[in-house]
């Protein structure tokens, strides 16, 4: 799941940044605090990881990883 949500924001929202005002770091900080939320329902826990969490995914956005490229890809073409 996180693959193909991945994908989705590499080729539909980030280059449409212009037009949806989301960028990298946008997107980061919505997903991230999202995707790796702690378990524990402590605010102040949340507030304190929020930027490890952001930065997290958006080296994940970044990133050149081959499972990503692949399949998906070629059938865009």
């Amino acid at each position: 799941m996180l693959v193909y949500v991945i994908k989705f924001l590499r080729l539909s929202i980030l280059p449409a940044e212009s037009v949806t005002l989301m960028n990298a770091t946008n997107l980061a900080i919505i997903f991230g605090a999202n995707l790796l939320r702690n378990p524990e329902n402590d605010p102040l826990k949340d507030v304190t990881n929020m930027p490890l969490q952001a930065a997290w995914f958006k080296n994940i956005l970044g990133m050149q990883i081959p499972f990503l490229l692949t399949s998906f890809y070629k059938r865009k073409k």
